[in-house]
């Protein structure tokens, strides 16, 4: 028998031993490390995902079904605070079971809102599975179906929640024109129906129409030229303008805009020019004041016109380029008046003949400081 053999082999075996302890001591550590890595990126970007169902201390539950009744699965249902639905507030999320029933737990009484069919449960770009594009998206759950509060506080269940198929949805048509009459393509149009949180859009083709898909249940706001996706307004027109519920009135704020039912037809709008302040396509005049009226001095009835202050002609100088039918008297004040001159420390004296030089008496001369005539300044 080979010792020298024997014996290296068994100095391999408890060597191989030894590794293998050592490599189970150093996993035994790293495992709950890593778990706990995973648990916390997970909790980063939700409260909790499950399917069907997550723990909490109050519960939201129900079902999702299509408009035609079947139960839905794999349909991803948020709870948001109703704070604000932003990465900094607290969510929850679950899908529905594949007899479409959910079941969210959440640590606080509220307030929430639910959200069907939402994006929450994608677990970054490498899964983007939700919403689920067969039916609409973001509805939100409102009591009295849909009609009610859509706020959540303390548990609740929903009932069987309807989400409509895109292809089921109705519309509302029309066509969208310049001021001028000429239609314009590329316009987006989208429909929003704000207690139930459906939004829709769509654009208009080349000769202005438009088909705006929505859910026949809901009143929608229709707002005109906005961004749809990475697509901007039309920067030559008006831009974010609601409907207001007559033809061709806009309002710029959603909470002012007349939402219309569901189907609806003909919804024609004209869009003003960028920067435009008016409503589009009205024929609205305004009158400027009378450009007859008269402007006299204070009481004094003179049909003639009144000479220029200063002159020392022997002859009348009419009044200051005056070619209006204005007539500008003196003012109503007594004072010191002559018929053709007063005393004091200058003398101005002429005298005023007609046209074919006949001399006329009676005539008013006044003698009236430059800088005005009114009753504060003196004459004579």
């Amino acid at each position: 028998m080979d010792h020298k053999g024997q014996l290296f082999n068994s100095y391999k075996l408890n060597v191989i031993k030894r590794l293998s302890v050592a490599i189970a001591m150093v996993l035994s550590f790293l495992v709950p490390i890593f778990s706990i890595g995973i648990g916390s990126s997970l909790n980063a970007v939700a409260a909790t995902t499950s399917s069907g169902t997550s723990s909490g201390s109050i519960t939201v539950a129900g079902s999702v079904i299509s408009n035609s009744g079947v139960a839905l699965s794999g349909i991803c249902v948020g709870l948001f605070s109703d704070t604000g639905n932003n990465s900094a507030s607290p969510f929850y999320a679950a899908l529905t079971a594949s007899n479409g029933d959910f079941s969210i737990n959440a640590d606080a009484s509220g307030p929430w809102t639910l959200q069907i069919n939402s994006s929450i449960c994608n677990n970054g770009a490498a899964v983007a599975n939700y919403p689920n594009a067969n039916y609409e998206s973001g509805l939100v759950y409102a009591a009295n179906n849909g009609a009610g509060s859509n706020v959540i506080n303390g548990s609740v269940n929903t009932g069987a929640i309807t989400l409509y198929a895109t292809n089921a949805l109705s519309a509302i048509t029309g066509t969208v024109t310049s001021s001028n009459g000429s239609p314009i393509s590329g316009i987006c149009v989208t429909g929003n129906a704000p207690n139930n949180g459906v939004l829709l859009s769509t654009f208009t083709s080349t000769n202005g129409s438009y088909s705006l898909p929505a859910d026949p249940r809901f009143k929608v706001v229709v707002e005109f030229n906005t961004g749809c996706g990475n697509t901007a307004p039309n920067a030559n027109y008006e831009q974010n303008v609601f409907y207001a519920g007559t033809t061709n009135t806009f309002v710029s704020t959603i909470n002012a805009a007349t939402p219309v039912n569901v189907p609806t037809t003909g919804l024609d709008v004209s869009l003003g020019t960028a920067g435009s302040t008016t409503t589009p396509s009205t024929t609205t005049t305004t009158v400027a004041p009378s450009t007859t009226t008269t402007t006299s001095a204070p009481a004094t009835t003179s049909t003639t016109t009144t000479s220029a202050p200063v002159t020392t002609s022997t002859t009348t100088t009419s009044a200051p380029a005056t070619t209006s039918t204005t007539t500008t008297s003196a003012p109503a004040t007594t004072s010191t008046t002559t018929t053709v001159a007063s005393t004091g420390p200058i003398t101005v004296s002429g005298t005023v003949v007609s046209n074919s030089g006949t001399p006329l008496d009676g005539i008013c001369v006044a003698l009236v400081t430059d800088p005005g005539n009114s009753s504060q300044v003196p004459f004579y």
